[in-house]
């Protein structure tokens, strides 16, 4: 999927005028552009800063929105860069300032080929150095011009699932969530009666499906999450779909945290959270070894740093730390990792590290290696 972006001023003569266009090709994580200032500072207003496309056609090929904009501010507003969240970013940026009081535009070209599903994609309006990011959001829908059997997962026979991973990133308390549908599609000559179990451990998660799928239909799962203040940390779960009575094998697993209201958190006075010494390979270990690492939590920030919960993915690995700790800035405290070697067995852990940082509620570290 490639997403294409022109930025250009709205004013044609000056557009006539631009000799320096610049073409750029990254490959980069968004999450390290920087962070929107504030919405009463921004030097220019969006009209809109989101756009649904709504339900596309694949075959019909990409399509289309501009945002355009009014520069408010007393100076020339000049975008030096526009970045997306997608991947392989083509964008040619008009290097011709915007007049104050004049206008401008974004004009952003999704191509759906191969994409699946719903999408949420992000583009980033850079300028005054990296100062000043905006973000625009868009939405919609893809429909492959492919049969629905060969584009989705059988569950059982003749029932279908758009997906089997449903990632719901990290969601905040006390922020609205809208959740995250999964097609389901009944391939079958007849109604059937859905079901489904749930492991989930945190007891967040909510999941609303229709009762009755009539005969080569199409509806959606909607999986949601119910904000209960007490849960920090993973929101893992299994869904195992049934249809008339009978379970399916293969169940929708369901990733994603919940993490701390972070709404008006400015990154220059938040916490950061630090780890040193995060990766743990003892290799090879004959069973009854001890096995134990200390991992450096640092809070880089400026404001206190509240550790929520830590979480290993393996059973085999025990980590040790103050629950509900709080570090003051630049203050440290260890947590010791050890790991069960009383039998043979291979250890490939993920540890999830939970705080108030903003920028990153989430850190991970692994442990792995063989027990001989």
């Amino acid at each position: 999927m490639d997403l294409h972006m022109v930025v250009y001023s709205l004013n044609d003569s000056a557009m006539a005028a631009v000799s320096g266009i610049r073409t750029c090709i990254a490959l980069m994580a968004v999450a390290v552009c920087c962070i929107p200032a504030s919405a009463g500072s921004l030097p220019v207003v969006f009209d809109s800063v989101s756009h649904d496309f709504g339900t596309i056609m694949e075959k019909d090929g990409p399509v289309s929105h501009t945002f355009t904009f009014t520069n408010v501010s007393e100076t020339p507003f000049v975008i030096e860069d526009v970045l997306s969240s997608c991947g392989c970013i083509v964008s040619a940026c008009s290097m011709e300032p915007v007049s104050p009081g004049g206008r401008g535009s974004v004009e952003v070209v999704f191509d759906p080929s191969g994409r699946t599903d719903r999408f949420h994609k992000s583009v980033r309006v850079v300028a005054d150095g990296g100062r000043t990011v905006i973000s625009l959001s868009l939405k919609g829908k893809v429909i492959l011009d492919e049969p629905l059997e060969e584009r989705m997962q059988e569950l059982l026979p003749g029932v279908y699932a758009g997906t089997t991973a449903v990632s719901l990133g990290n969601v905040q308390h006390g922020v609205f969530f809208p959740g995250r549908e999964v097609e389901v599609y009944n391939a079958r000559n007849h109604p059937v009666r859905l079901g489904y179990v749930c492991n989930d451990q945190s007891g967040c998660i909510r999941i609303d499906m229709p009762d009755v799928l009539a005969p080569r239909t199409m509806s959606t799962i909607l999986v949601s999450v119910s904000d209960d203040p007490e849960w920090f940390g993973s929101l893992r779960s299994d869904i195992y779909l049934s249809a008339d009575g009978v379970r399916a094998g293969r169940p929708v697993g369901i990733y994603g945290y919940l993490v701390d209201d972070m709404r008006g958190v400015a990154a220059s006075a938040a916490p950061v959270c630090i780890l040193r010494d995060a990766y743990f390979n003892f290799r090879e270990a004959m069973t009854g070894s001890v096995l134990r690492h200390a991992v450096v939590l640092i809070n880089g920030g400026k404001s206190p740093l509240y550790l929520r919960k830590i979480e290993s993915s393996s059973p085999l690995v025990r980590i040790d730390y103050v629950p509900d700790s709080v570090l003051l800035p630049g203050e440290s405290e260890q947590i010791l990792v050890s790991v069960d070697s009383s039998a043979p067995a291979a250890v490939d852990a993920s540890i999830s590290v939970i705080s108030n940082d903003p920028v990153s509620p989430v850190k991970k570290f692994r442990v792995e290696g063989q027990i001989l």
